[in-house]
């Protein structure tokens, strides 16, 4: 029998609530809708007001007593792809993630994180070898505590706190079980690109492009009320949803009496739609590229694009164009149903696309709740612990005696099958202590080729390429770089579309491997003037000094 379960996924603006009841090879929603996230409730990923989110819940989902999954989505959560030596048995994959975690996330404070880790993919390579492809998350423990907070306030037991990114690559891996094939998750402000052959994962990236970001552009182009223009943008003449948004009008009715011929069509002439949506492709078209330029044995099937995207007027027309590819737009989703359907369905097969997250959180999720903190469940650690003292609380003297011999031999029993199971694989010892010496080795080598870099050449590098990309009303406030760390905080005279744009030119240089910014907010200058305040943060690759190096070598070689 199915599982009732509410998935919950919060937001700044929303929360997004989903009944899902799931069986082994599918998933039934019973249930969708959105209430608004409570103000001054939530902050990145954070609840920082528990009571007012737990009040909003409790009254939307009445008595209910199902099990909790949420999702988080955060810049407080950071990721690393790496490849390990393929291990058959995942404790001890676990074992040595945790044990070179500070590796892969070299981080002053990384006791206050919790670490997962998800496989992408298992790699033979030509010489028979085998690797595994993982994802290692760390998401930081205060706000995974503020939803332990939440789920005590609702009084429902917490089943599992999962990534939005572990989220919506789980569904996307449901929706391609065969072939090879680029998903499309497109989004308010991100589109994920992913890349699958048959249900394992090759390649995934985001770029700073969605529903909201096309409708923002539109809007301005046209003069047009963004909830408006985001209406056309989807021809969503029917939907309650997205008219209701449009505050500049003083009933639903008059905005759709104002939308309701109004197509994409109408506003803009084929060129003018092509350049909206210009920027948004050659993103697409770049990262594609990159990928295929390093695995030109690869050949992309079809596209499928996933989400809120689907909606997008003549989407399919403009990604055939661009990447020369069969595109199918995933408005039913594979293994996922809707309850009730074929009586009277409470959400329809459109509104599923705005609970993605909430679906994906309940297939395989990371889990990262705190261990100490979880519920009692039956057949788990804290559950026996609980039974076992209730037992001997219930024991006479003589019978709590008589409980510890019957113990202490359980455990002797133990002790001597564990000896032996060591002493049978007592050679994978040996095969660690080579790893350790390995890598201790590989590590000193490491040191050394550093040690003979200078990353003063690649720092006049970076400030000559930065003169050169740097978008008109965007200037460098501060700049601090060591440790292959640049760190720059930022003014925008051009506002949060200068914001984006540096983005997407430093996403194109190749020796810059990882973006970050923290916080964005919009200020005044001493003229009064409003600009857009901002941190941004990169790691410099070895490619910018090796580049250096060779160029070095060969100015000496022509010296010679």
């Amino acid at each position: 029998m199915a599982q009732s379960n509410i998935s919950i996924y919060i937001t700044d603006n929303s929360i997004r609530i989903a009944e899902i009841k799931k069986s082994n090879s599918s998933m039934q929603v019973a249930n969708a809708f959105i209430i608004p996230t409570p103000p001054g409730s939530f902050e990145d990923g954070m609840i920082t007001n528990v009571e007012k989110v737990a009040a909003a819940i409790s009254e939307a989902i009445g008595d209910k007593k199902p099990k909790l999954y949420f999702t988080v989505y955060s810049r407080r959560i950071a990721a690393k792809e790496i490849d390990v030596p393929y291990i058959k048995k995942l404790d001890a994959l676990t074992e040595m993630v945790n044990a070179n975690v500070d590796e892969y996330f070299p981080m002053n404070n990384l006791d206050e994180y919790i670490i997962r880790y998800s496989i992408l993919n298992t790699i033979t390579h030509e010489d028979g070898r085998k690797t595994y492809h993982l994802c290692v998350y760390a998401m930081m423990e205060d706000l995974v505590t503020s939803y332990h907070e939440l789920a005590k306030a609702l009084k429902l037991p917490l089943a599992s706190i999962d990534y939005q990114i572990n989220s919506l690559y789980h569904l996307a891996q449901w929706q391609n079980r065969h072939g090879t094939s680029l998903v499309l998750q497109i989004d308010g402000n991100v589109t994920h690109i992913s890349i699958f052959h048959d249900r394992a994962q090759l390649f995934r990236r985001s770029v700073p492009y969605g529903v909201d970001t096309l409708a923002q552009t539109f809007a301005a182009s046209k003069d047009l009320n963004e909830e408006k223009a985001l209406a056309i943008l989807l021809n969503e003449k029917d939907s309650e949803a997205v008219l209701k948004k449009a505050g500049a009008y003083h009933s639903v009715a008059a905005l759709r009496h104002e939308v309701s011929a109004a197509l994409i069509d109408d506003y803009l002439s084929k060129d003018e739609f092509q350049d909206l949506m210009q920027d948004y492709m050659a993103a697409i078209t770049r990262v594609i590229d990159f990928f295929l330029s390093k695995n030109n044995d690869i050949h992309i099937e079809k596209v499928k694009v996933i989400g809120w995207g689907v909606k997008i007027s003549h989407i399919d027309e403009m990604l055939n164009k661009s990447l020369g590819m069969e595109v199918e737009l995933l408005k039913r989703l594979s293994g996922i149903h809707i309850l009730g359907r074929r009586k009277i369905a409470k959400i329809s097969l459109d509104d599923l696309t705005n609970f993605l997250p909430n679906i994906g959180a309940i297939i395989k999720p990371l889990d990262f709740r705190i261990a100490e903190k979880a519920s009692f469940t039956k057949g788990g650690i804290g559950y026996g612990l609980f039974i076992a003292l209730n037992i001997i609380a219930a024991l006479g003297v003589g019978g709590v005696i008589a409980f510890i011999y019957w113990q202490q031999a359980l455990l002797e029993q133990d002790k001597l099958a564990l000896t032996r199971a060591i002493s049978s694989i007592r050679y994978a010892e040996d095969k660690y202590n080579e790893y350790i010496a390995a890598n201790e080795y590989y590590n000193k080598v490491i040191d050394f080729d550093a040690s003979t870099r200078n990353e003063n050449e690649a720092l006049i590098n970076l400030i000559q390429t930065l003169e050169e990309i740097m978008p008109s009303g965007v200037g460098i406030q501060n700049l601090q770089a060591g440790n292959g760390i640049v760190e720059l905080a930022m003014r925008s005279a051009s506002g949060k579309a200068g914001v984006a744009l540096l983005i997407m030119e430093l996403k194109k240089i190749s020796w810059i491997d990882e973006i970050w910014t923290v916080s964005v907010s919009d200020g005044y200058d001493e003229l009064n003037n409003v600009e857009t305040i901002f941190p941004i943060s990169f790691t410099i690759s070895n490619e910018l000094l090796e580049a250096l190096e060779n160029a070095s070598s060969e100015q000496a070689e022509e010296g010679e």
